[in-house]
């Protein structure tokens, strides 16, 4: 067997990495018994398409990967090289394509997709300063985003010693995450690559990096879930089960100690199918174990070794390759700058405006989704599953979208019946029974957790039940419930007009005060994403926010709830207990959302929104509702579309 060479195992570092991370991207948050239930008692056996569109589309643990590596390309001391790849990374998260003149990764609209990208990962770039070592960014913070990125370290010829690339590790992780384990992992992977890429074999790779990092502070949870991996590699055949025992995959050291377990169970040349299957198909991080996963045994065994049809089907080839040569010290391509030029772009005072929005946006609904989990009873302690009001605002805020798609390219105004087919979905994937059922149609059908019941909604089954034809007439009188409001709180998005939000009300809740309470709501939490203090936002509603009645699960009481909640949270530090004395889950959920749009995303904490089973699936739409709004991905009548998945998501605009 030919022993591969530097530029062969950084190839195969990249390419391997980004083919585990798309594998495991559309099953990413599922439980394994879902994607079983899905895919076939083996799980996940191939590139699968996701909520991001077709097979082979990678997440924001490639992105950023590819930036670290533009960062060392550059040259120079890394903390900074660093900070300013990853501001550039930051960019592609909120704007729909590249800037005019950019260069670089910068320049490459392929990767101006926003793939639930990490919350500590933007906020520790949005804090207007660089973290260190002695005053990192988001101290608490131990997620698996500062591992996922940090393989490049190992790979760089120029960082000639374990000693130089745990340095550079430890500045790359630092600008994130701050939590010593955090560090710890990020520096695990980057020795164990720089030690395979070295020519160890990969016991010895795992002992020496273990070696090493019992030498730094703040290394006993990494070490110890390493250990581990080894002792689980060691008990018996591969299997889920044992991969789940090490854990789940949020955090740092656990994403490495699966990895290093799935490496170790297939390390043949010719296992490397296997090991990036085992490594995706677990209830946790899946695409982040996958990519570390990849990243190990590509450095082990090069590029020749990785599944020459997923090699060719997987998202940015050319550019992972063309990146790999480069770190690897082979010769530029003929015509290509052998040094990646730097993107600098300016402040735009309009478009700091888009960012705030954007947040809001996300806090909106993100909030929603928090209030919604804090107000049920959670059966898992780790996991904060959603509520049917979740789902319901999921769909209302996807018809919401294609709704704006359809005015951009045929200049028709929006119609409650677009909202009504997306409630018919999920009816479907719920397997209630309608008149007339409606197929699968864009991502979130695909979404296993929306297919699941998790509480009732009497109106708004009744009324899907009952219907014929592409829209209902009004629903009766006396549905009066919270979803009236609740599920319609993503409309304050954006603006649209009463008298659609009040046709969109009326599909499922006919009652004359549960409309009006949704309009209000909408109009409250539409004049927060706007930037109004909630004080103010109240107030230009009238007395019709805190309508007279008593608390029961009307849609007038969980918007008086919900608004006399959010005006009596102190500030963003008391969110939490805030929704938890809520007096019922309207007004939770309306709290929720109002305080989200009224303080931005980053004000959610990051340990609620991290638990959620939907974070991605709300983040994804709020995103792509903000994009919708601003930038028009999606093209328009005279206007080719700068995504072009958007329509293979949003379908039928």
């Amino acid at each position: 067997m030919t022993v591969p060479d530097r530029r062969s195992r950084t190839r195969g570092c990249l390419l391997a990495g980004a083919v585990g991370d798309a594998l495991g991207a559309p099953v990413e948050f599922d439980a394994l018994p879902a994607i079983r239930a899905a895919h076939g008692p083996a799980g996940v056996t191939g590139l699968l398409p996701s909520g991001y569109g077709p097979p082979g589309l990678v997440t924001d643990d490639t992105q950023m990967v590819l930036f670290t590596v533009e960062a060392l390309l550059e040259g120079g001391e890394p903390g900074p090289a660093l900070h300013a790849a990853y501001l550039r990374w930051l960019h592609t998260q909120d704007a729909a394509g590249p800037p005019a003149g950019a260069t670089g990764l910068a320049a490459l609209p392929w990767l101006y997709a926003a793939r639930a990208p990490g919350n500590a990962c933007l906020s520790g770039l949005r804090s207007g300063r660089r973290g260190t070592p002695d005053a990192p960014a988001n101290p608490g913070s131990k997620g698996c985003g500062t591992v996922m990125r940090s393989a490049p370290f190992g790979l760089d010829p120029r960082l000639g010693t374990p000693e130089a690339v745990a340095a550079a590790a430890l500045a790359g992780s630092v600008l994130t995450h701050g939590h010593p384990t955090a560090g710890a992992a990020a520096v695990g992977l980057a020795v164990l690559v720089h030690h395979l890429v070295s020519g160890a074999d990969l016991p010895e790779a795992v002992r020496r990096t273990l070696d090493h990092l019992r030498t730094l502070d703040g290394h006993a949870e990494t070490t110890a879930a390493l250990e581990a991996a080894v002792r689980a590699a060691a008990d018996g055949p591969p299997s889920a089960e044992r991969l789940t025992a090490l854990g789940e995959g949020w955090v740092a050291e656990e994403a490495l100690g699966m990895s290093v377990y799935c490496a170790l169970a297939h390390p043949g040349r010719d296992a490397l199918r296997a090991a990036l299957l085992l490594a995706v198909n677990h209830g946790g991080d899946s695409d982040s174990t996958g990519a570390i996963t990849g990243n190990v045994l590509g450095a082990l065994h090069g590029e020749e070794a990785v599944p020459a049809d997923w090699a060719q089907a997987v998202e940015g080839r050319e550019t992972l390759l063309d990146l790999a040569d480069r770190l690897a010290g082979r010769a530029a391509a003929p015509g290509r700058p052998a040094t990646v030029v730097l993107t600098s772009v300016p402040a735009d005072p309009e478009r700091v405006a888009v960012l705030g929005r954007l947040s809001r946006i996300r806090g909106l609904l993100l909030g929603l989704a928090v209030g919604d989990a804090l107000s049920r009873p959670q059966p898992v302690p780790d996991v904060l599953l959603a509520g049917v009001t979740t789902q319901l605002a999921c769909f209302t805020a996807e018809g919401l979208i294609r709704a704006m798609v359809r005015y951009a390219h045929r200049g028709i105004g929006p119609s409650p019946a677009i909202v009504w087919f997306a409630l018919r979905r999920w009816a479907a994937i719920q397997g209630i029974p309608t008149a007339e059922p409606v197929g699968p149609s864009g991502w979130l059908d695909r979404v296993p957790a929306l297919g699941r019941r998790r509480g009732d909604a009497p109106a708004t089954v009744d009324a899907l039940t009952a219907a014929t034809g592409s829209l209902p007439g009004p629903a009766p009188a006396t549905a009066r419930g919270h979803h009236a409001l609740t599920r319609v709180l993503p409309l304050g998005g954006v603006e649209v007009a009463d008298g659609w939000t009040a046709d969109v009300v009326r599909t499922t809740h006919g009652h004359d005060g549960a409309v009006r309470a949704a309009l209000c709501g909408v109009g409250i939490a539409r004049r927060l994403v706007h930037g109004d203090p909630l004080d103010d936002a109240v107030a230009a509603a009238g007395p019709a926010a805190l309508p007279d009645g008593p608390d029961d699960h009307s849609a007038e009481a969980a918007l008086r709830g919900g608004v006399a909640l959010a005006r009596a949270c102190p500030g963003p530090d008391a969110l939490a207990a805030t929704l938890a004395a809520a007096p019922g889950p309207g007004a939770a959920v309306v709290a929720g959302a109002l305080l989200g749009a009224r303080h931005g995303v980053e004000a959610l904490p990051v340990g609620l929104v991290g638990r959620l089973e939907l974070a991605w699936v709300a983040d994804t739409l709020a995103r792509d509702l903000a994009a919708q709004r601003d930038e028009r991905p999606g093209g328009a009548e005279y206007a080719e579309p700068a995504d072009p998945h958007w329509h293979h998501r949003y379908p039928g605009g």
